[in-house]
Formats: C-alpha cells, structure tokens, sequence
C-alpha cells in the first residue's frame, strides 16, 4: 500500500487575531491542510468574571472554518483558581463550534490537578477530541502522560500531541511514544536547516525519526514564527520526504482501524471468530517468527532426549499459520515431526482442509 498523502498543518507563534482570516490567507497560501490556533486571546480573568466570551475576545470566532481547525486552550498550570472553569468553558466553545478538537497546554508541575480538570472535560457527552501536548524537552514526559490518561480511564477521545526536541531526541524515547495514541507530531521551525541550495531540509537523523512516524499515518504539525517566511518550502519538503518513502509496512497498514480502541475481548471458546480477525492476527508477523523460534528450541531440545518420532499438536489452529510455522521449525531441523491441527471452528476447519491438501501436502492430522 503507498503512502496517502499526508496531512501537514501549521502552528503560528507569532499573534494570530482571526481564525478565519489566517486560513483564507497564510493557511491556503503556503498550503496547509489545517492549522492550531488559539481559541481566546483575552485575559483569563475577564472570561471568568464574565463566564463567557465576548466576541473580541475570540481568535476562533464562528464555526465557518472548523473544519481544519484545532483549538489551543491557554494554560492550565497556573495558580489562578478560575484556570479549571476558563478551560471548562474553552472546551465548550470548541465543541459547540465543532472543531477537529483542543489542543491543551504541555502537563506542567501540577499533575493531579491537570488530570482532574481534563476528566471533567471528557466526561461531558459534547466533549470534543483532546489532544495533550507532550514536549519531549521535558524528561519526565512519559510519567505525567501516563498519569494523566490513567486518571481519564483510558478515554477514547484522548490522545497526545507529541512536539519533538532536537537537542533532547532518542531513538529509546521515540520507541516509547511509539506505542502511545499518538495523532500529531510537531516539529519546531529549529528542527529544519538549509540546504545548499537554501531550502528548508531535516538533518538526517531527524529525516528518520519523521519517516519512521510516517509509517503510522499520522498528522504532522510545524511551528512557525512568521507563517510567510519559509512555512510553504518546509511543507513541501515534508510531502516529498513522504512520497520518497517505502510503502508502509503491512502490520501497521492492517492494524488501523484497531489504533487506540479498546477492544472487547474476544470469547473464541463460545464465540466462531470471522476470517478478517484471523486476516488481523496473521499480519503480525513478528510474533510468528517468535514462534516458530519456539518450536524450532523445543523440537531441538526434545529430539535430543528421545529417538522416535515426535508428535506436536497446535490447539486452537485458526486458519493455519501456526500450523505452516511447526511444519518450517521441522524442516529446519530436519527432524521426525507429525503435526496435530485441532480447531473447533468449523468454518476455520474448511480452510485448515485446503491448506492441507493443497499446501502442507497432506502431511498434517
């Protein structure tokens, strides 16, 4: 499967004071799919005393653009007391105008209270998206993520918003975040250099580190100080780095429609599983190889205690693949083995049939 197009937005940091000005010009000009922009610009205080915006408090003020937009809420690690109810009423807002979802600020010192404040918000039916920022410049990263989305159950409607730090980055880290629900990556303007013709490129270790996220058909997001100086060639270069990839892997491309989803637990003992679970399962080829690493150490280690010949069953076959597995382990070891598929779905049993008369050669029981 090659790689779609990827999605790239783009967060200014210089004052933005209208959403919808900013998409119809620096946004569309530079060519940018959606952006981050703040959704108030006042003062926290006055949003509290008043306990709704007013219409020149607003940077996000109607819903004509919402569909590529992401509301960034202001801090919520401030001493300030009105800090949970401002934030309640930025999410609001953010849902009643129906944007992609909010942007929080980065988990500060006060982990338990930004915990608190964020359940409150998804525990509304209205909720929006939430995506929290997490900087990787910040070493106990990992820790206060995980404490927040333990305090939130686990919600769906959470997911990180990971902003990479060149003077911090390592592959370790990148691994860890890796298996995190991860929608946006964020690469700040100081991540790019020039090349000698003077256009915007990735050092070569962070062209890996944006590559590998690629294959997880994620959002990237580049921070820029002046939408107009240069926010266009990066966007570029990052579509290009992205066609210039290998097609994506066949584990990753199969598992995404599973990506951050609780499951419910499958019941094979009372229930007939369907062929595109066993399809889902088949594609993680990694742990087959495991297996069959397995079964070659066990057939080894039993074929050098006893002469005869060794009978291995596979209970709970499924539609083969552990059984193909034993066979290769045998094979490689040139040993004695009769293979056992024992299945109770019946509808699995047909496939395990044809896979034995036309691959397995009939060798298997």
């Amino acid at each position: 499967m090659p790689f779609k197009r990827i999605s790239i937005g783009a967060e200014p940091l210089q004052t933005v004071d209208d959403a919808d000005a900013f998409v119809a010009g620096d946004m569309v000009r530079e060519g940018a799919d959606f952006a981050i922009l703040p959704i108030i610009r006042c003062n926290e205080e006055k949003v509290m005393n008043w306990g709704h915006f007013e219409p020149e408090d607003l940077v996000i003020k109607s819903a004509d653009n919402s569909y590529c937009l992401l509301g960034a809420t202001s801090s919520w690690d401030s001493d300030y007391e009105y800090t949970e109810t401002v934030a309640g009423i930025q999410a609001e807002y953010a849902g009643y105008t129906g944007l992609k979802g909010v942007v929080t600020s980065a988990i500060g010192s006060k982990v338990p209270a930004f915990g608190r404040l964020l359940y409150s918000i998804l525990a509304k039916e209205s909720s929006p998206k939430v995506y929290v920022r997490v900087c990787l410049s910040d070493e106990n990263a990992w820790q206060k993520w995980n404490r927040v989305r333990v305090m939130c159950n686990h919600s769906p409607q959470l997911q990180v918003l990971l902003e990479l730090d060149p003077s911090t980055e390592k592959a370790v880290d990148m691994k860890q975040w890796m298996a995190e629900p991860v929608h946006i990556v964020v690469l700040p303007e100081s991540m790019f250099t020039k090349n000698a013709g003077g256009y915007p490129v990735l050092p070569r270790q962070h062209q890996a580190t944006v590559a590998a996220w690629m294959d997880y058909d994620i959002a990237f997001v580049i921070q820029t100080t002046d939408a107009g100086s240069g926010l266009g060639d990066r966007i570029r270069y990052l579509r290009h780095l992205g066609q210039s990839q290998p097609e994506r892997s066949v584990q990753n491309s199969a598992s995404d429609e599973y990506r951050d989803i609780l499951q419910v637990p499958l019941q094979p003992l009372m229930d007939h599983l369907e062929s595109a679970t066993y399809e889902t399962f088949e594609q993680d080829e990694p742990k087959y190889a495991h297996y069959e690493e397995a079964m070659v150490r066990a057939i080894g280690d039993v074929a050098a205690r006893i002469k005869r010949r060794i009978v291995l069953m596979v209970v709970g076959a499924g539609r083969g693949p552990l059984v193909s597995r034993a066979l290769r382990a045998a094979r490689r070891l040139e040993a004695d083995v009769h293979v056992i598929a024992l299945e109770k779905n019946p509808n699995a049993m047909v496939e395990l049939q044809r896979k034995n008369a036309t691959l397995w050669l009939n060798k298997v029981e």
